[in-house]
């Protein structure tokens, strides 16, 4: 067999070994990689078929020319290097879209502090005593002024302070330029009478003006600490704020239409005048006053008589006790005490036998400190049992 000739090594690269990137292995390891000669070797003598069909022997690996490794590594550095420089331009684009909300929301905010959100419109619901005028002179507002810099709640305190007729009062905004005002104006409930004053309290407890209180029921001994109209209502006495409010809700939850005057003086024993005052209901302290006032409305209706005057005993309204109510004296007995003329008696003949003077009897003057009996109070027969 004749000799093989042996290749010569030289520095440049046969176009042959060479191969697009595309076409080249990627492999971790690049000294494992060796071009691929596409061109059949030259001078291959194909072995004998009478040579006893011997294995086929591979040919030895050849070394790889360290310029074509350099080649491959630079070829797999350009080609990675254009992705990284995409990814970094597109955090440069998300940098600048926050940048640009900032100045966005910054340009927005002062424009809503200044241009934007100006009054030009207030509308007032609700008022039926006072004019629209009115309530937006108390309130403070007034056109021009910017939606978002106005204390709403301290303009509604001022309309409620200043104006004795109103309970309640609500300001609102109406973007972009328009406040509404509702008020809830108050209504006569009950008269409080202290120090010889009467004044007129609404529901929510707020003294609405002096004086009238023309068919309201009078509340005695609240010991509020002033009346002045405009003002809330409180008293100077722990546990007596409630009150009124708790008896005028049972007293129409049990349908007790006629309630005259509440006296309250002692918080624990709080008394009723019902039905012009013919009928006097006695509470204890105000608890369980729903139940109580059922009871006294039960027996008014189905027990009384339309002229009977009585005296109710609530304490428990599971047994409650009755008692007449005294009647006031008749005119005829009056407690001035009347002139009455004595009998006159005869006067005798003076006797030689005496020398005595005869002397009329003496009469005391009638009293009337009894003019009428009262009758036992609270005794059996005038005790009612309550199926509750």
């Amino acid at each position: 067999m004749p000799n093989k000739p042996k290749r010569q090594v030289s520095d440049k690269v046969p176009k042959g070994m060479l191969k697009s990137t595309k076409e080249l292995p990627i492999k971790s390891d690049a000294k494992k990689l060796r071009p691929v000669n596409n061109k059949k070797p030259q001078n291959v003598q194909k072995p004998h078929a009478s040579r006893n069909n011997a294995p086929r022997q591979s040919a030895p690996k050849r070394p790889v020319n360290p310029q074509a490794q350099k080649a491959v590594s630079k070829a797999m550095r350009s080609k990675t290097a254009s992705k990284k420089r995409r990814k970094f331009r597109g955090g440069n684009y998300i940098l600048y879209y926050i940048l640009a909300a900032i100045i966005v929301v910054i340009v927005m905010i002062v424009l809503a502090n200044t241009v934007l959100f100006k009054c030009s419109e207030i509308e007032v619901q609700g008022n039926m005593r006072y004019t629209a005028a009115e309530i937006i002179g108390r309130s403070g507002l007034k056109s021009g002024d910017n939606l978002l810099h106005v204390n709403v709640g301290e303009a509604a305190d001022k309309i409620v302070n200043s104006l004795s007729y109103v309970d309640k009062a609500e300001v609102k905004r109406s973007f972009p330029t328009k406040f509404i005002i509702t008020v809830d104006e108050a209504e006569r409930w009950y008269a409080l009478s202290q120090d010889g004053v009467k004044a007129a309290i609404s529901r929510m407890g707020k003294i609405i003006e002096q004086g009238n209180t023309d068919g309201l029921t009078v509340v005695k001994g609240f010991d509020a600490e002033s009346i002045e109209t405009g003002k809330w209502l409180k008293s100077k006495t722990e546990g007596k704020d409630e009150i009124p409010q708790i008896v005028f809700d049972a007293a129409e939850k049990a349908g007790l239409e006629k309630l005259d005057e509440i006296d309250m003086t002692d918080r624990f024993s709080v008394k009723l005048s019902v039905d012009g005052g013919r009928v006097v209901l006695e509470l204890g302290p105000a608890i369980d006053v729903e139940s109580k006032l059922r009871v006294a409305a039960a027996i008014i209706k189905e027990e009384l008589g339309a002229e009977e005057s009585v005296t109710l005993l609530l304490t428990n309204p599971e047994k409650v006790a009755v008692r007449n109510k005294p009647k006031p004296p008749s005119t005829s007995s009056s407690s001035t005490p009347t002139s009455t003329t004595l009998p006159t008696v005869p006067e005798e003949p003076e006797t030689s036998e005496t020398s005595e003077t005869y002397e009329p009897p003496s009469y005391e003057e009638p009293t009337h400190e009894d003019p009428y009996t009262y009758e036992e109070p609270w005794t059996n027969e005038g005790t009612w049992e309550t199926g509750e």
